[in-house]
């Protein structure tokens, strides 16, 4: 498969690139999220009311962890990458060839479609994208 197109985006420069501190702040779950049986939430259906995900405390951690360390970046335009997030999504392994602005992306869209979609979350750690993305955070701070 070949490498995918990161299109360009004006404002990438002036994001608050992560510091190590925010690289450790997340990458320090990833052992959590490793291991073997590892449940991110459950969808819970009270009678008579809408379903919600009940997220376990590390992911909840992770979620605010994203948000405080500039992982989540607020003046990007989510919606319109979102066919770029399934591609990642869709093929793991282009994981491995993003940067860390990708990476900010790729965060960003899934924290900020959780909030419109429920589950998204849970999806992105049961198909293995939250770990692989994790990862990849860890092999780019330590290459630099």
């Amino acid at each position: 498969m070949g490498r995918a197109k990161q299109p360009e985006d004006p404002q990438a420069d002036a994001w608050p690139m992560p510091t190590a501190r925010d690289i450790a702040a997340i990458v320090k779950l990833l052992p959590v999220f490793e291991r073997p049986g590892f449940v991110a939430g459950e969808c819970m259906m009270p009678e008579g009311s809408t379903p919600y995900w009940d997220y376990v405390t590390e992911v909840r951690e992770f979620e605010q962890a994203l948000y405080k360390h500039k992982w989540v970046v607020e003046q990007f335009d989510w919606p319109a990458w979102l066919d770029q997030a399934r591609l990642f999504n869709d093929h793991l392994e282009l994981v491995a060839e993003a940067d860390l602005v990708t990476i900010q992306k790729l965060f960003t869209t899934i924290v900020r479609q959780e909030r419109f979609c429920e589950g998204t979350l849970d999806d992105a750690f049961e198909s293995g994208l939250i770990v692989a993305m994790l990862r990849q955070v860890k092999e780019v701070a330590s290459a630099s």
